[in-house]
């Protein structure tokens, strides 16, 4: 980020959460869901240009970092293409044909956050909207989706509150 910062170019970061992928690992073992893994990673590899990082954050989720981007309409581009090329069928070692899909979130140096730590948060809020929307999309971050999760949080801290100094009470209506 220093050197985009530098030279004033802007990044783009995509959290990729593979969807299906711990019913294929419980259901053939670990050793079929690594091997799915490397497929799902030189896939992906094919779809970034060689200035842009990928790297698997743990499990079945992974991150792009895409340096120097023009437009963030690329980004968009580059989601696309990985969700595509994830959506196939995979053939394993064993015989056994299996698919799996990939939901992204994409936060934007910076216009969303400023340091990695923010950037990462950011699109993990993406990645979790994209999810609950609609599977095998990608979701742009957005301010609104942080306020929301503060009003979520200071929500639930205040009913806890009420609910250990019992000031809570349920009226029932009755037809």
């Amino acid at each position: 980020m220093k050197v985009a910062c530098r030279f004033e170019h802007k990044l783009a970061l995509l959290v990729i959460d593979l969807e299906h992928f711990k019913n294929i690992n419980n259901s053939y073992g670990h050793q079929a869901g690594d091997e799915l893994l490397i497929d799902v990673e030189q896939r992906m590899t094919k779809r970034i240009r060689s200035v842009d990082t990928l790297c698997r954050l743990g499990g079945d989720e992974f991150a792009v970092l895409i340096a120097k981007v023009d437009k963030f309409e690329e980004s968009a581009q580059i989601a696309k293409g990985i969700i595509e090329s994830l959506r196939g069928p995979w053939r394993l070692s064993n015989g056994v044909q299996v698919h799996i899909g990939a939901s992204i979130g994409i936060s934007l140096y910076p216009e969303h956050r400023d340091t990695a730590q923010l950037l990462m948060q950011s699109a993990d809020a993406a990645l979790y909207k994209a999810k609950r929307i609609k599977r095998g999309t990608f979701e742009f971050f957005t301010q609104d989706m942080t306020d929301a999760s503060r009003k979520k949080i200071e929500m639930e801290a205040r009913l806890r509150k009420c609910v250990e100094e019992d000031h809570l009470e349920v009226f029932l209506k009755h037809k």
